[in-house]
């Protein structure tokens, strides 16, 4: 259906990336980022429609497939074992970022220190000034950047 189509289209140009799309945002600022977004999305669109074309062209199959018919057996080799790096690699990455900014939200939320710079300053030091934060939180525009 269309509707399955364009969520397809709206996960695969988004995918796992739209948890650290803010902190893009906040770092790139939000004309250039804005602009970059909309080029890498229509150039992923442009790519898609690529393949659908070709995909008809050749009557089905998969990306293997159609490099097997564009380069030969090499070519199909190559696109396969690129998808399953590549689906490692997404896969490897959201999770470190996951962990990374689960463990910030833990020591933040329970006011561990977990020798990482999270928690209160120690006993004396200090001088009653706010301590700035090492959460990655603070990063994804997600924590307030100043313990007190």
């Amino acid at each position: 259906s269309d509707l399955a189509t364009a969520l397809l289209i709206l996960k695969s140009t988004v995918g796992g990336t739209l948890i650290v799309i803010p902190g893009a945002f906040k770092d790139a600022g939000l004309l250039s980022a804005s602009l970059v977004l909309i080029a890498i999305g229509g150039l992923e669109i442009y790519c898609m429609v690529l393949l659908v074309r070709c995909n008809r062209a050749i009557g089905g199959g998969s990306y293997g497939d159609i490099a097997r018919r564009g380069i030969g057996t090499l070519g199909a080799w190559a696109v396969d074992g690129s998808l399953i790096l590549s689906q490692l690699g997404f896969v490897c990455a959201e999770m470190l970022y996951v962990a990374k900014n689960g463990s910030g939200a833990l020591h933040q939320i329970l006011g561990i220190d977990g020798g990482h710079g999270h928690g209160p300053p120690p006993e004396g030091g200090g001088g009653g000034r706010p301590q700035a934060s090492a959460s990655p939180l603070v990063g994804a525009g997600l924590g307030s950047g100043v313990q007190a």
